[in-house]
């Protein structure tokens, strides 16, 4: 598809001693920030602009014109990735989409390999969810997701990649958005697939279909959701870059880790990759504190002995265990 003639951004006019292009996207980002209160702006393609000096004078403006009112929240979308672009002032840019983890939650889901990614890779998942190996040293300057626009819905792409549907296709969608959300990182959801909307990737307006929530997968899937995101803004433990694997079971395709904040907040998430029931499980060696926990998908209160928790899996499941 053409999208008509590129801004040069090069050009500098020598009678008005400025660059008309930049001059212009500056002058649009105040203008939605002053009259539709924006927080922040992504960049789409950034790779077609390919020069960071002129990111950062994007970036420069809008904190020195709008960061001393109120914060503001810089996003490249970068394909394919490079973090360098991230980290402000270091990079030109505060974030990037971060594809990379994208494609391995999507092979995740659907067991079979997508854009290079391989089902089963359990040290690719651990590598692409840590800020300390991912390249970028930081989850706030990485925005996670399963899709965006520019893919096609998650629950559509199963169906029709794989042939999954219905129950055992909700199932999967629970694994990696349970991941997405209880990762470091920012996430991002696109409109509609926190209740499991699978409309066809299209140039067409796409609205979305509130009654979905009248079907019991739907309304599932969007309490899921409304769950685990109140739990992330709520429980410190995921709120800095924290993250230790502590089980990786390829054979058995189980992968669990810690997440913590040294003022308190310790948790750790076990997940079964597979869509068969895991059998027993054991968590160990993790420097997990004794005492009373909570798994707080289902609120079931144990207590742990020896630093170990032991339980089982249903198929495609996510646990959220939490010390009290």
């Amino acid at each position: 598809m053409q999208w008509g003639p590129k801004y040069d951004y090069d050009h500098y006019d020598s009678n008005l001693k400025l660059f008309p292009a930049r001059k212009y996207v500056i002058e649009s980002i105040m203008f939605w920030v002053e009259h539709f209160h924006i927080d922040g702006i992504r960049f789409d393609a950034t790779r077609a602009l390919a020069k960071f000096d002129i990111l950062r004078e994007f970036t420069d403006a809008a904190f020195n014109k709008i960061a001393k009112r109120k914060p503001f929240f810089t996003v490249a979308e970068h394909i394919p990735e490079d973090p360098a672009i991230t980290g402000y002032p270091k990079g030109p840019m505060i974030a990037a989409w971060h594809e990379q983890l994208a494609n391995q939650l999507r092979a995740t889901a659907m067991q079979r390999e997508y854009q290079g990614a391989q089902p089963g890779n359990l040290e690719a998942l651990a590598q692409r969810l840590n800020p300390a190996t991912n390249g970028y040293g930081s989850g706030n300057h990485v925005v996670n997701f399963l899709g965006n626009h520019d893919h096609k819905r998650i629950l559509r792409d199963i169906a029709d990649t794989v042939h999954i549907f219905d129950d055992a296709a909700f199932r999967r969608v629970k694994l990696v958005l349970g991941i997405l959300l209880t990762s470091p990182g920012i996430p991002m959801i696109w409109m509609g697939q926190e209740f499991g909307a699978a409309n066809p990737l299209t140039m067409e307006p796409q609205p979305i279909d509130w009654n979905l929530l009248a079907n019991k997968n739907n309304k599932d899937l969007h309490a899921f959701t409304t769950k685990l995101i109140k739990f992330r803004r709520e429980d410190p433990a995921l709120w800095n870059d924290n993250f230790q694997v502590v089980l990786a079971d390829t054979d058995r395709q189980l992968f669990a880790y810690k997440r913590w904040n040294d003022v308190g907040g310790l948790v750790v998430v076990v997940a079964n990759l597979k869509d068969i029931p895991s059998g027993e499980f054991i968590v160990e060696n993790g420097g997990l504190v004794d005492g009373q926990w909570r798994e707080h998908m289902t609120n079931h209160q144990f207590q742990m002995t020896n630093g170990q928790i032991k339980d089982t899996l249903e198929p495609s499941q996510i646990k959220v265990f939490v010390k009290e």
